[in-house]
């Protein structure tokens, strides 16, 4: 009895939409009339079902986009190449971005910062303070013989994140030392520096930057000497240790200073001031030569 009642129902229902159909397509006045597409009412959705039955299948591969500020209402006489209701796809407007030219990206310089000699009580002090302060790591290459004095500012630097490197036991010319002597003055100072920081160079720097092949053959350890020497240590004149960098400083390059002379502590300021407005940025010397390699 149900599937009675209902195959009634459903066969009213399709002559209903197929006289809609017909008086739809018969009266201009209907045509005209717009369909609510948000909130259409029972007429207007059998309506514009009936209209998609009348659409030809030659039209399968058209389907008409409906711009967003039409979508509220639609004439139904400009409803046109739609293939089926699975087919009408109502798409708001897409606006493209536009193309932008290529930003170029500027690659800032490098530059390494770094100091030999210390560590010292009050100098290396004052240059981890300045550093501390504009947010710049450095790197320091010790002498083992002053970390066993000084262990703390060693400890204090590497926790700041700097670089801790070295620089010999006690800052004799390797190139007048014997291989034994070479291997115990880096060892010993390896020693005192995990001890200090708990953590193994990886670079060392021979005293006066002499070396040959005899001292490179004695530690696995990179060499590292520098490009720009501020002689700070001669001078010891903050205005000349700027006026050095400024004259000898390019990209990738290595700085040379001291921290065991005040001076040098009073110049790191104005040194560092100057480099950044020349769009430096600044590097440890490891950083350094993994962007050269």
């Amino acid at each position: 009895m149900n599937k009675k009642i209902w195959a009634i129902v459903a066969m009213l229902g399709l002559m209903y939409i197929v006289f809609l159909q017909m008086d739809i397509e018969a009266s201009p006045q209907i045509q005209e009339k717009e369909l609510n597409l948000k909130q259409p009412n029972l007429t207007q959705q059998l309506a514009f079902i009936a209209f998609l039955n009348t659409i030809d299948d030659a039209h399968d591969t058209k389907l008409i986009a409906i711009r967003q500020h039409e979508a509220t209402h639609i004439p139904l006489y400009n409803l046109q190449e739609i293939r089926k209701p699975t087919d009408f796809i109502i798409q708001q407007e897409i606006v493209e971005p536009q193309e932008k030219p290529d930003e170029v990206v500027r690659e800032k310089k490098k530059i390494a910062l770094t100091f030999d000699d210390g560590p010292h009580p009050v100098v290396t002090e004052k240059i981890l303070a300045v550093l501390l302060q504009n947010d710049i790591k450095a790197t320091f290459f010790v002498l083992g013989q002053n970390v066993g004095k000084y262990p703390q500012i060693v400890h204090q630097a590497a926790k700041q994140g700097h670089e801790i490197a070295n620089h010999s036991w006690s800052h004799a010319n390797f190139t007048k030392l014997s291989g034994t002597q070479i291997t115990a003055e880096l060892e010993q100072t390896n020693e005192a520096i995990y001890k200090a920081s708990g953590k193994y160079p990886n670079l060392y720097r021979p005293p006066y930057g002499e070396t040959n092949a005899n001292v490179r053959g004695q530690t696995s350890m990179e060499a590292v000497m520098w490009s720009v020497d501020t002689m700070d240590w001669k001078h010891r004149t903050p205005e000349k240790t700027l006026a050095y960098v400024k004259e000898q400083v390019k990209d990738n390059g290595i700085i040379l200073m001291h921290d065991i002379h005040s001076e040098t502590a009073d110049s790191l300021e104005a040194v560092i001031n100057y480099l950044i407005e020349q769009d430096y940025e600044f590097v440890t010397a490891s950083e350094l030569l993994k962007l050269q390699s």
